[in-house]
């Protein structure tokens, strides 16, 4: 995936003048093609290019900042955050925003269940180590890389995909993954490497 420059953005001027039907457009975007919820109201946001450029102009935006003369020092841990063919990147928005204040707000687990296949897992080790947060993302963030049979599985729209989540010893399952959401992320597979098929 093509990385994000100072000149895909607009100055915070232009973008005040496009600002109201943009946020819309991409909230709404974020909301129905990027997000998975869970019966706690937790969820988890799957972040790509277009994301990650909305929350970029946003900081601009903010900050009163005109991309092409001043520093933009979070684009390089951004462009970090863009995913290959077979990679998920997303971040975990709790129930209460506060609890990220708290000592240790990390899930000891997040698995991801095909149908009735065996788990996949993210140990609570496997996170820490993929945590590329920074300053503007509050988010618990992990990098998920699918191996091949779990890259088949995920093709396979008519098999349904769920995440659980074990965090202080409780353990919640999510919706199913909305098809609007996986054909989305088999969309960001498929510009990543052009070669890749998403099944019907």
């Amino acid at each position: 995936m093509n990385p994000l420059r100072p000149e895909d953005f607009f100055s915070w001027p232009e973008y005040e003048q496009v600002r109201t039907v943009t946020r819309r457009r991409l909230l709404d975007y974020i909301k129905t093609q990027r997000t998975l919820c869970f019966p706690s109201g937790a969820k988890l946001v799957f972040d790509n290019r277009q994301t990650l450029w909305f929350r970029m102009q946003e900081i601009i935006w903010i900050g009163k900042l005109y991309p092409q003369k001043d520093s933009l020092i979070e684009i390089e841990a951004i462009n970090r955050m863009l995913c290959l063919g077979g990679e998920m990147e997303a971040h975990l928005v709790p129930v209460d925003q506060a609890s990220l204040s708290e000592p240790d707000p990390w899930p000891e687990e997040i698995s991801l269940a095909f149908a009735t296949r065996p788990v996949v897992a993210l140990k609570a080790d496997f996170l820490r180590g993929n945590h590329l947060t920074s300053g503007w993302d509050r988010g618990i963030r992990f990098r998920w890389t699918l191996a091949d049979a779990e890259q088949s599985l995920f093709n396979q729209t008519n098999l349904s995909v769920e995440f659980r989540l074990t965090r202080r010893e409780a353990r919640e399952t999510s919706e199913s993954l909305p098809l609007k959401v996986r054909r989305s992320l088999l969309g960001d597979w498929e510009t990543a490497n052009p070669s890749s098929k998403i099944a019907p």
